[in-house]
């Protein structure tokens, strides 16, 4: 079940990195991975697991956001630019 948490977490941080700037989602980051290791504390795991299971989520997450951020800034620059984004009024340049 803690695999499934992990792949959910890398897509939701993937996607994430499409439109949220890098300190709100650290701040996000914090507050889930706080979140899973509170949870493993609950299921009667020592703290210890339930340290090293946070911060394990935190790193996938924030892995998962670095690869997000270069996934989508190479699918912008990728991207052929459209009619709606062309100079409307190009310099002239020097004739024969």
């Amino acid at each position: 079940m803690t695999i499934l948490y992990g792949v959910i977490v890398a897509a939701v941080s993937i996607a994430a990195a499409a439109r949220i700037r890098v300190a709100a989602f650290a701040v996000f980051a914090l507050f889930v991975a706080l979140g899973f290791g509170i949870l493993t504390f609950m299921k009667g795991s020592p703290i210890l697991d339930a340290n090293i299971s946070g911060i394990a989520f935190l790193l996938v997450m924030e892995i998962s956001y670095i690869g997000g951020v270069f996934f989508w800034g190479l699918l912008r620059r990728a991207r052929r630019p459209s009619a709606r984004e062309a100079i409307a009024d190009p310099s002239r340049t020097q004739g024969k």
